[in-house]
């Protein structure tokens, strides 16, 4: 019982440590899309700057606005995305915590009930084996039963 308790009990710790992991990673792709963002703001100004209309025209100040709001959102749905599934990893660590321990408390009682089976058969093979028969009590005289006036 107390190793199917462990077992379990490693096993959350295990999807924790993923779900950890998960939200790392997610944290990380976040950052790569805001680093991707900033690239393409920087190619843009630096393309309309070569280009000789100026890095201020109002055209490229909302293409690069454009840009960087669409990196934030990509970066916003990676870690929403990490998030959920860490969370899940989560639920199953206290699903595997909780199934392992109803698993370990059936276990023991089922020892207990076996254990239980055990000693009472062995105590009627006793009983069986060192007690005298029971006799009938000898007849002495007529039952109260059978005495008239008696109810």
């Amino acid at each position: 019982a107390e190793v199917i308790g462990q077992q379990g009990e490693f096993s959350a710790q295990v999807q924790e440590q993923e779900a950890g992991q998960e939200r790392a990673s997610g944290q990380r792709a976040a950052m790569e899309q805001r680093r991707q963002g900033r690239l393409a703001s920087s190619r843009a100004m630096a393309v309309a700057a070569a280009s000789g209309g100026g890095a201020l025209d109002p055209t490229v100040v909302n293409i690069i606005g454009d840009i960087g709001g669409e990196s934030e959102y990509r970066a916003l749905t990676a870690m929403h995305s990490a998030e959920e599934s860490a969370r899940g990893k989560e639920q199953q660590a206290g699903l595997n915590r909780y199934t392992s321990s109803m698993e370990a408390k059936m276990t023991k009682n089922a020892g207990r009930n076996t254990m239980v089976s055990a000693l009472t058969n062995i105590g009627g093979s006793l009983l069986d084996k060192y007690s005298e028969p029971i006799k009938a009590p000898e007849k002495q005289g007529p039952a109260l039963w059978n005495t008239p006036g008696y109810y």
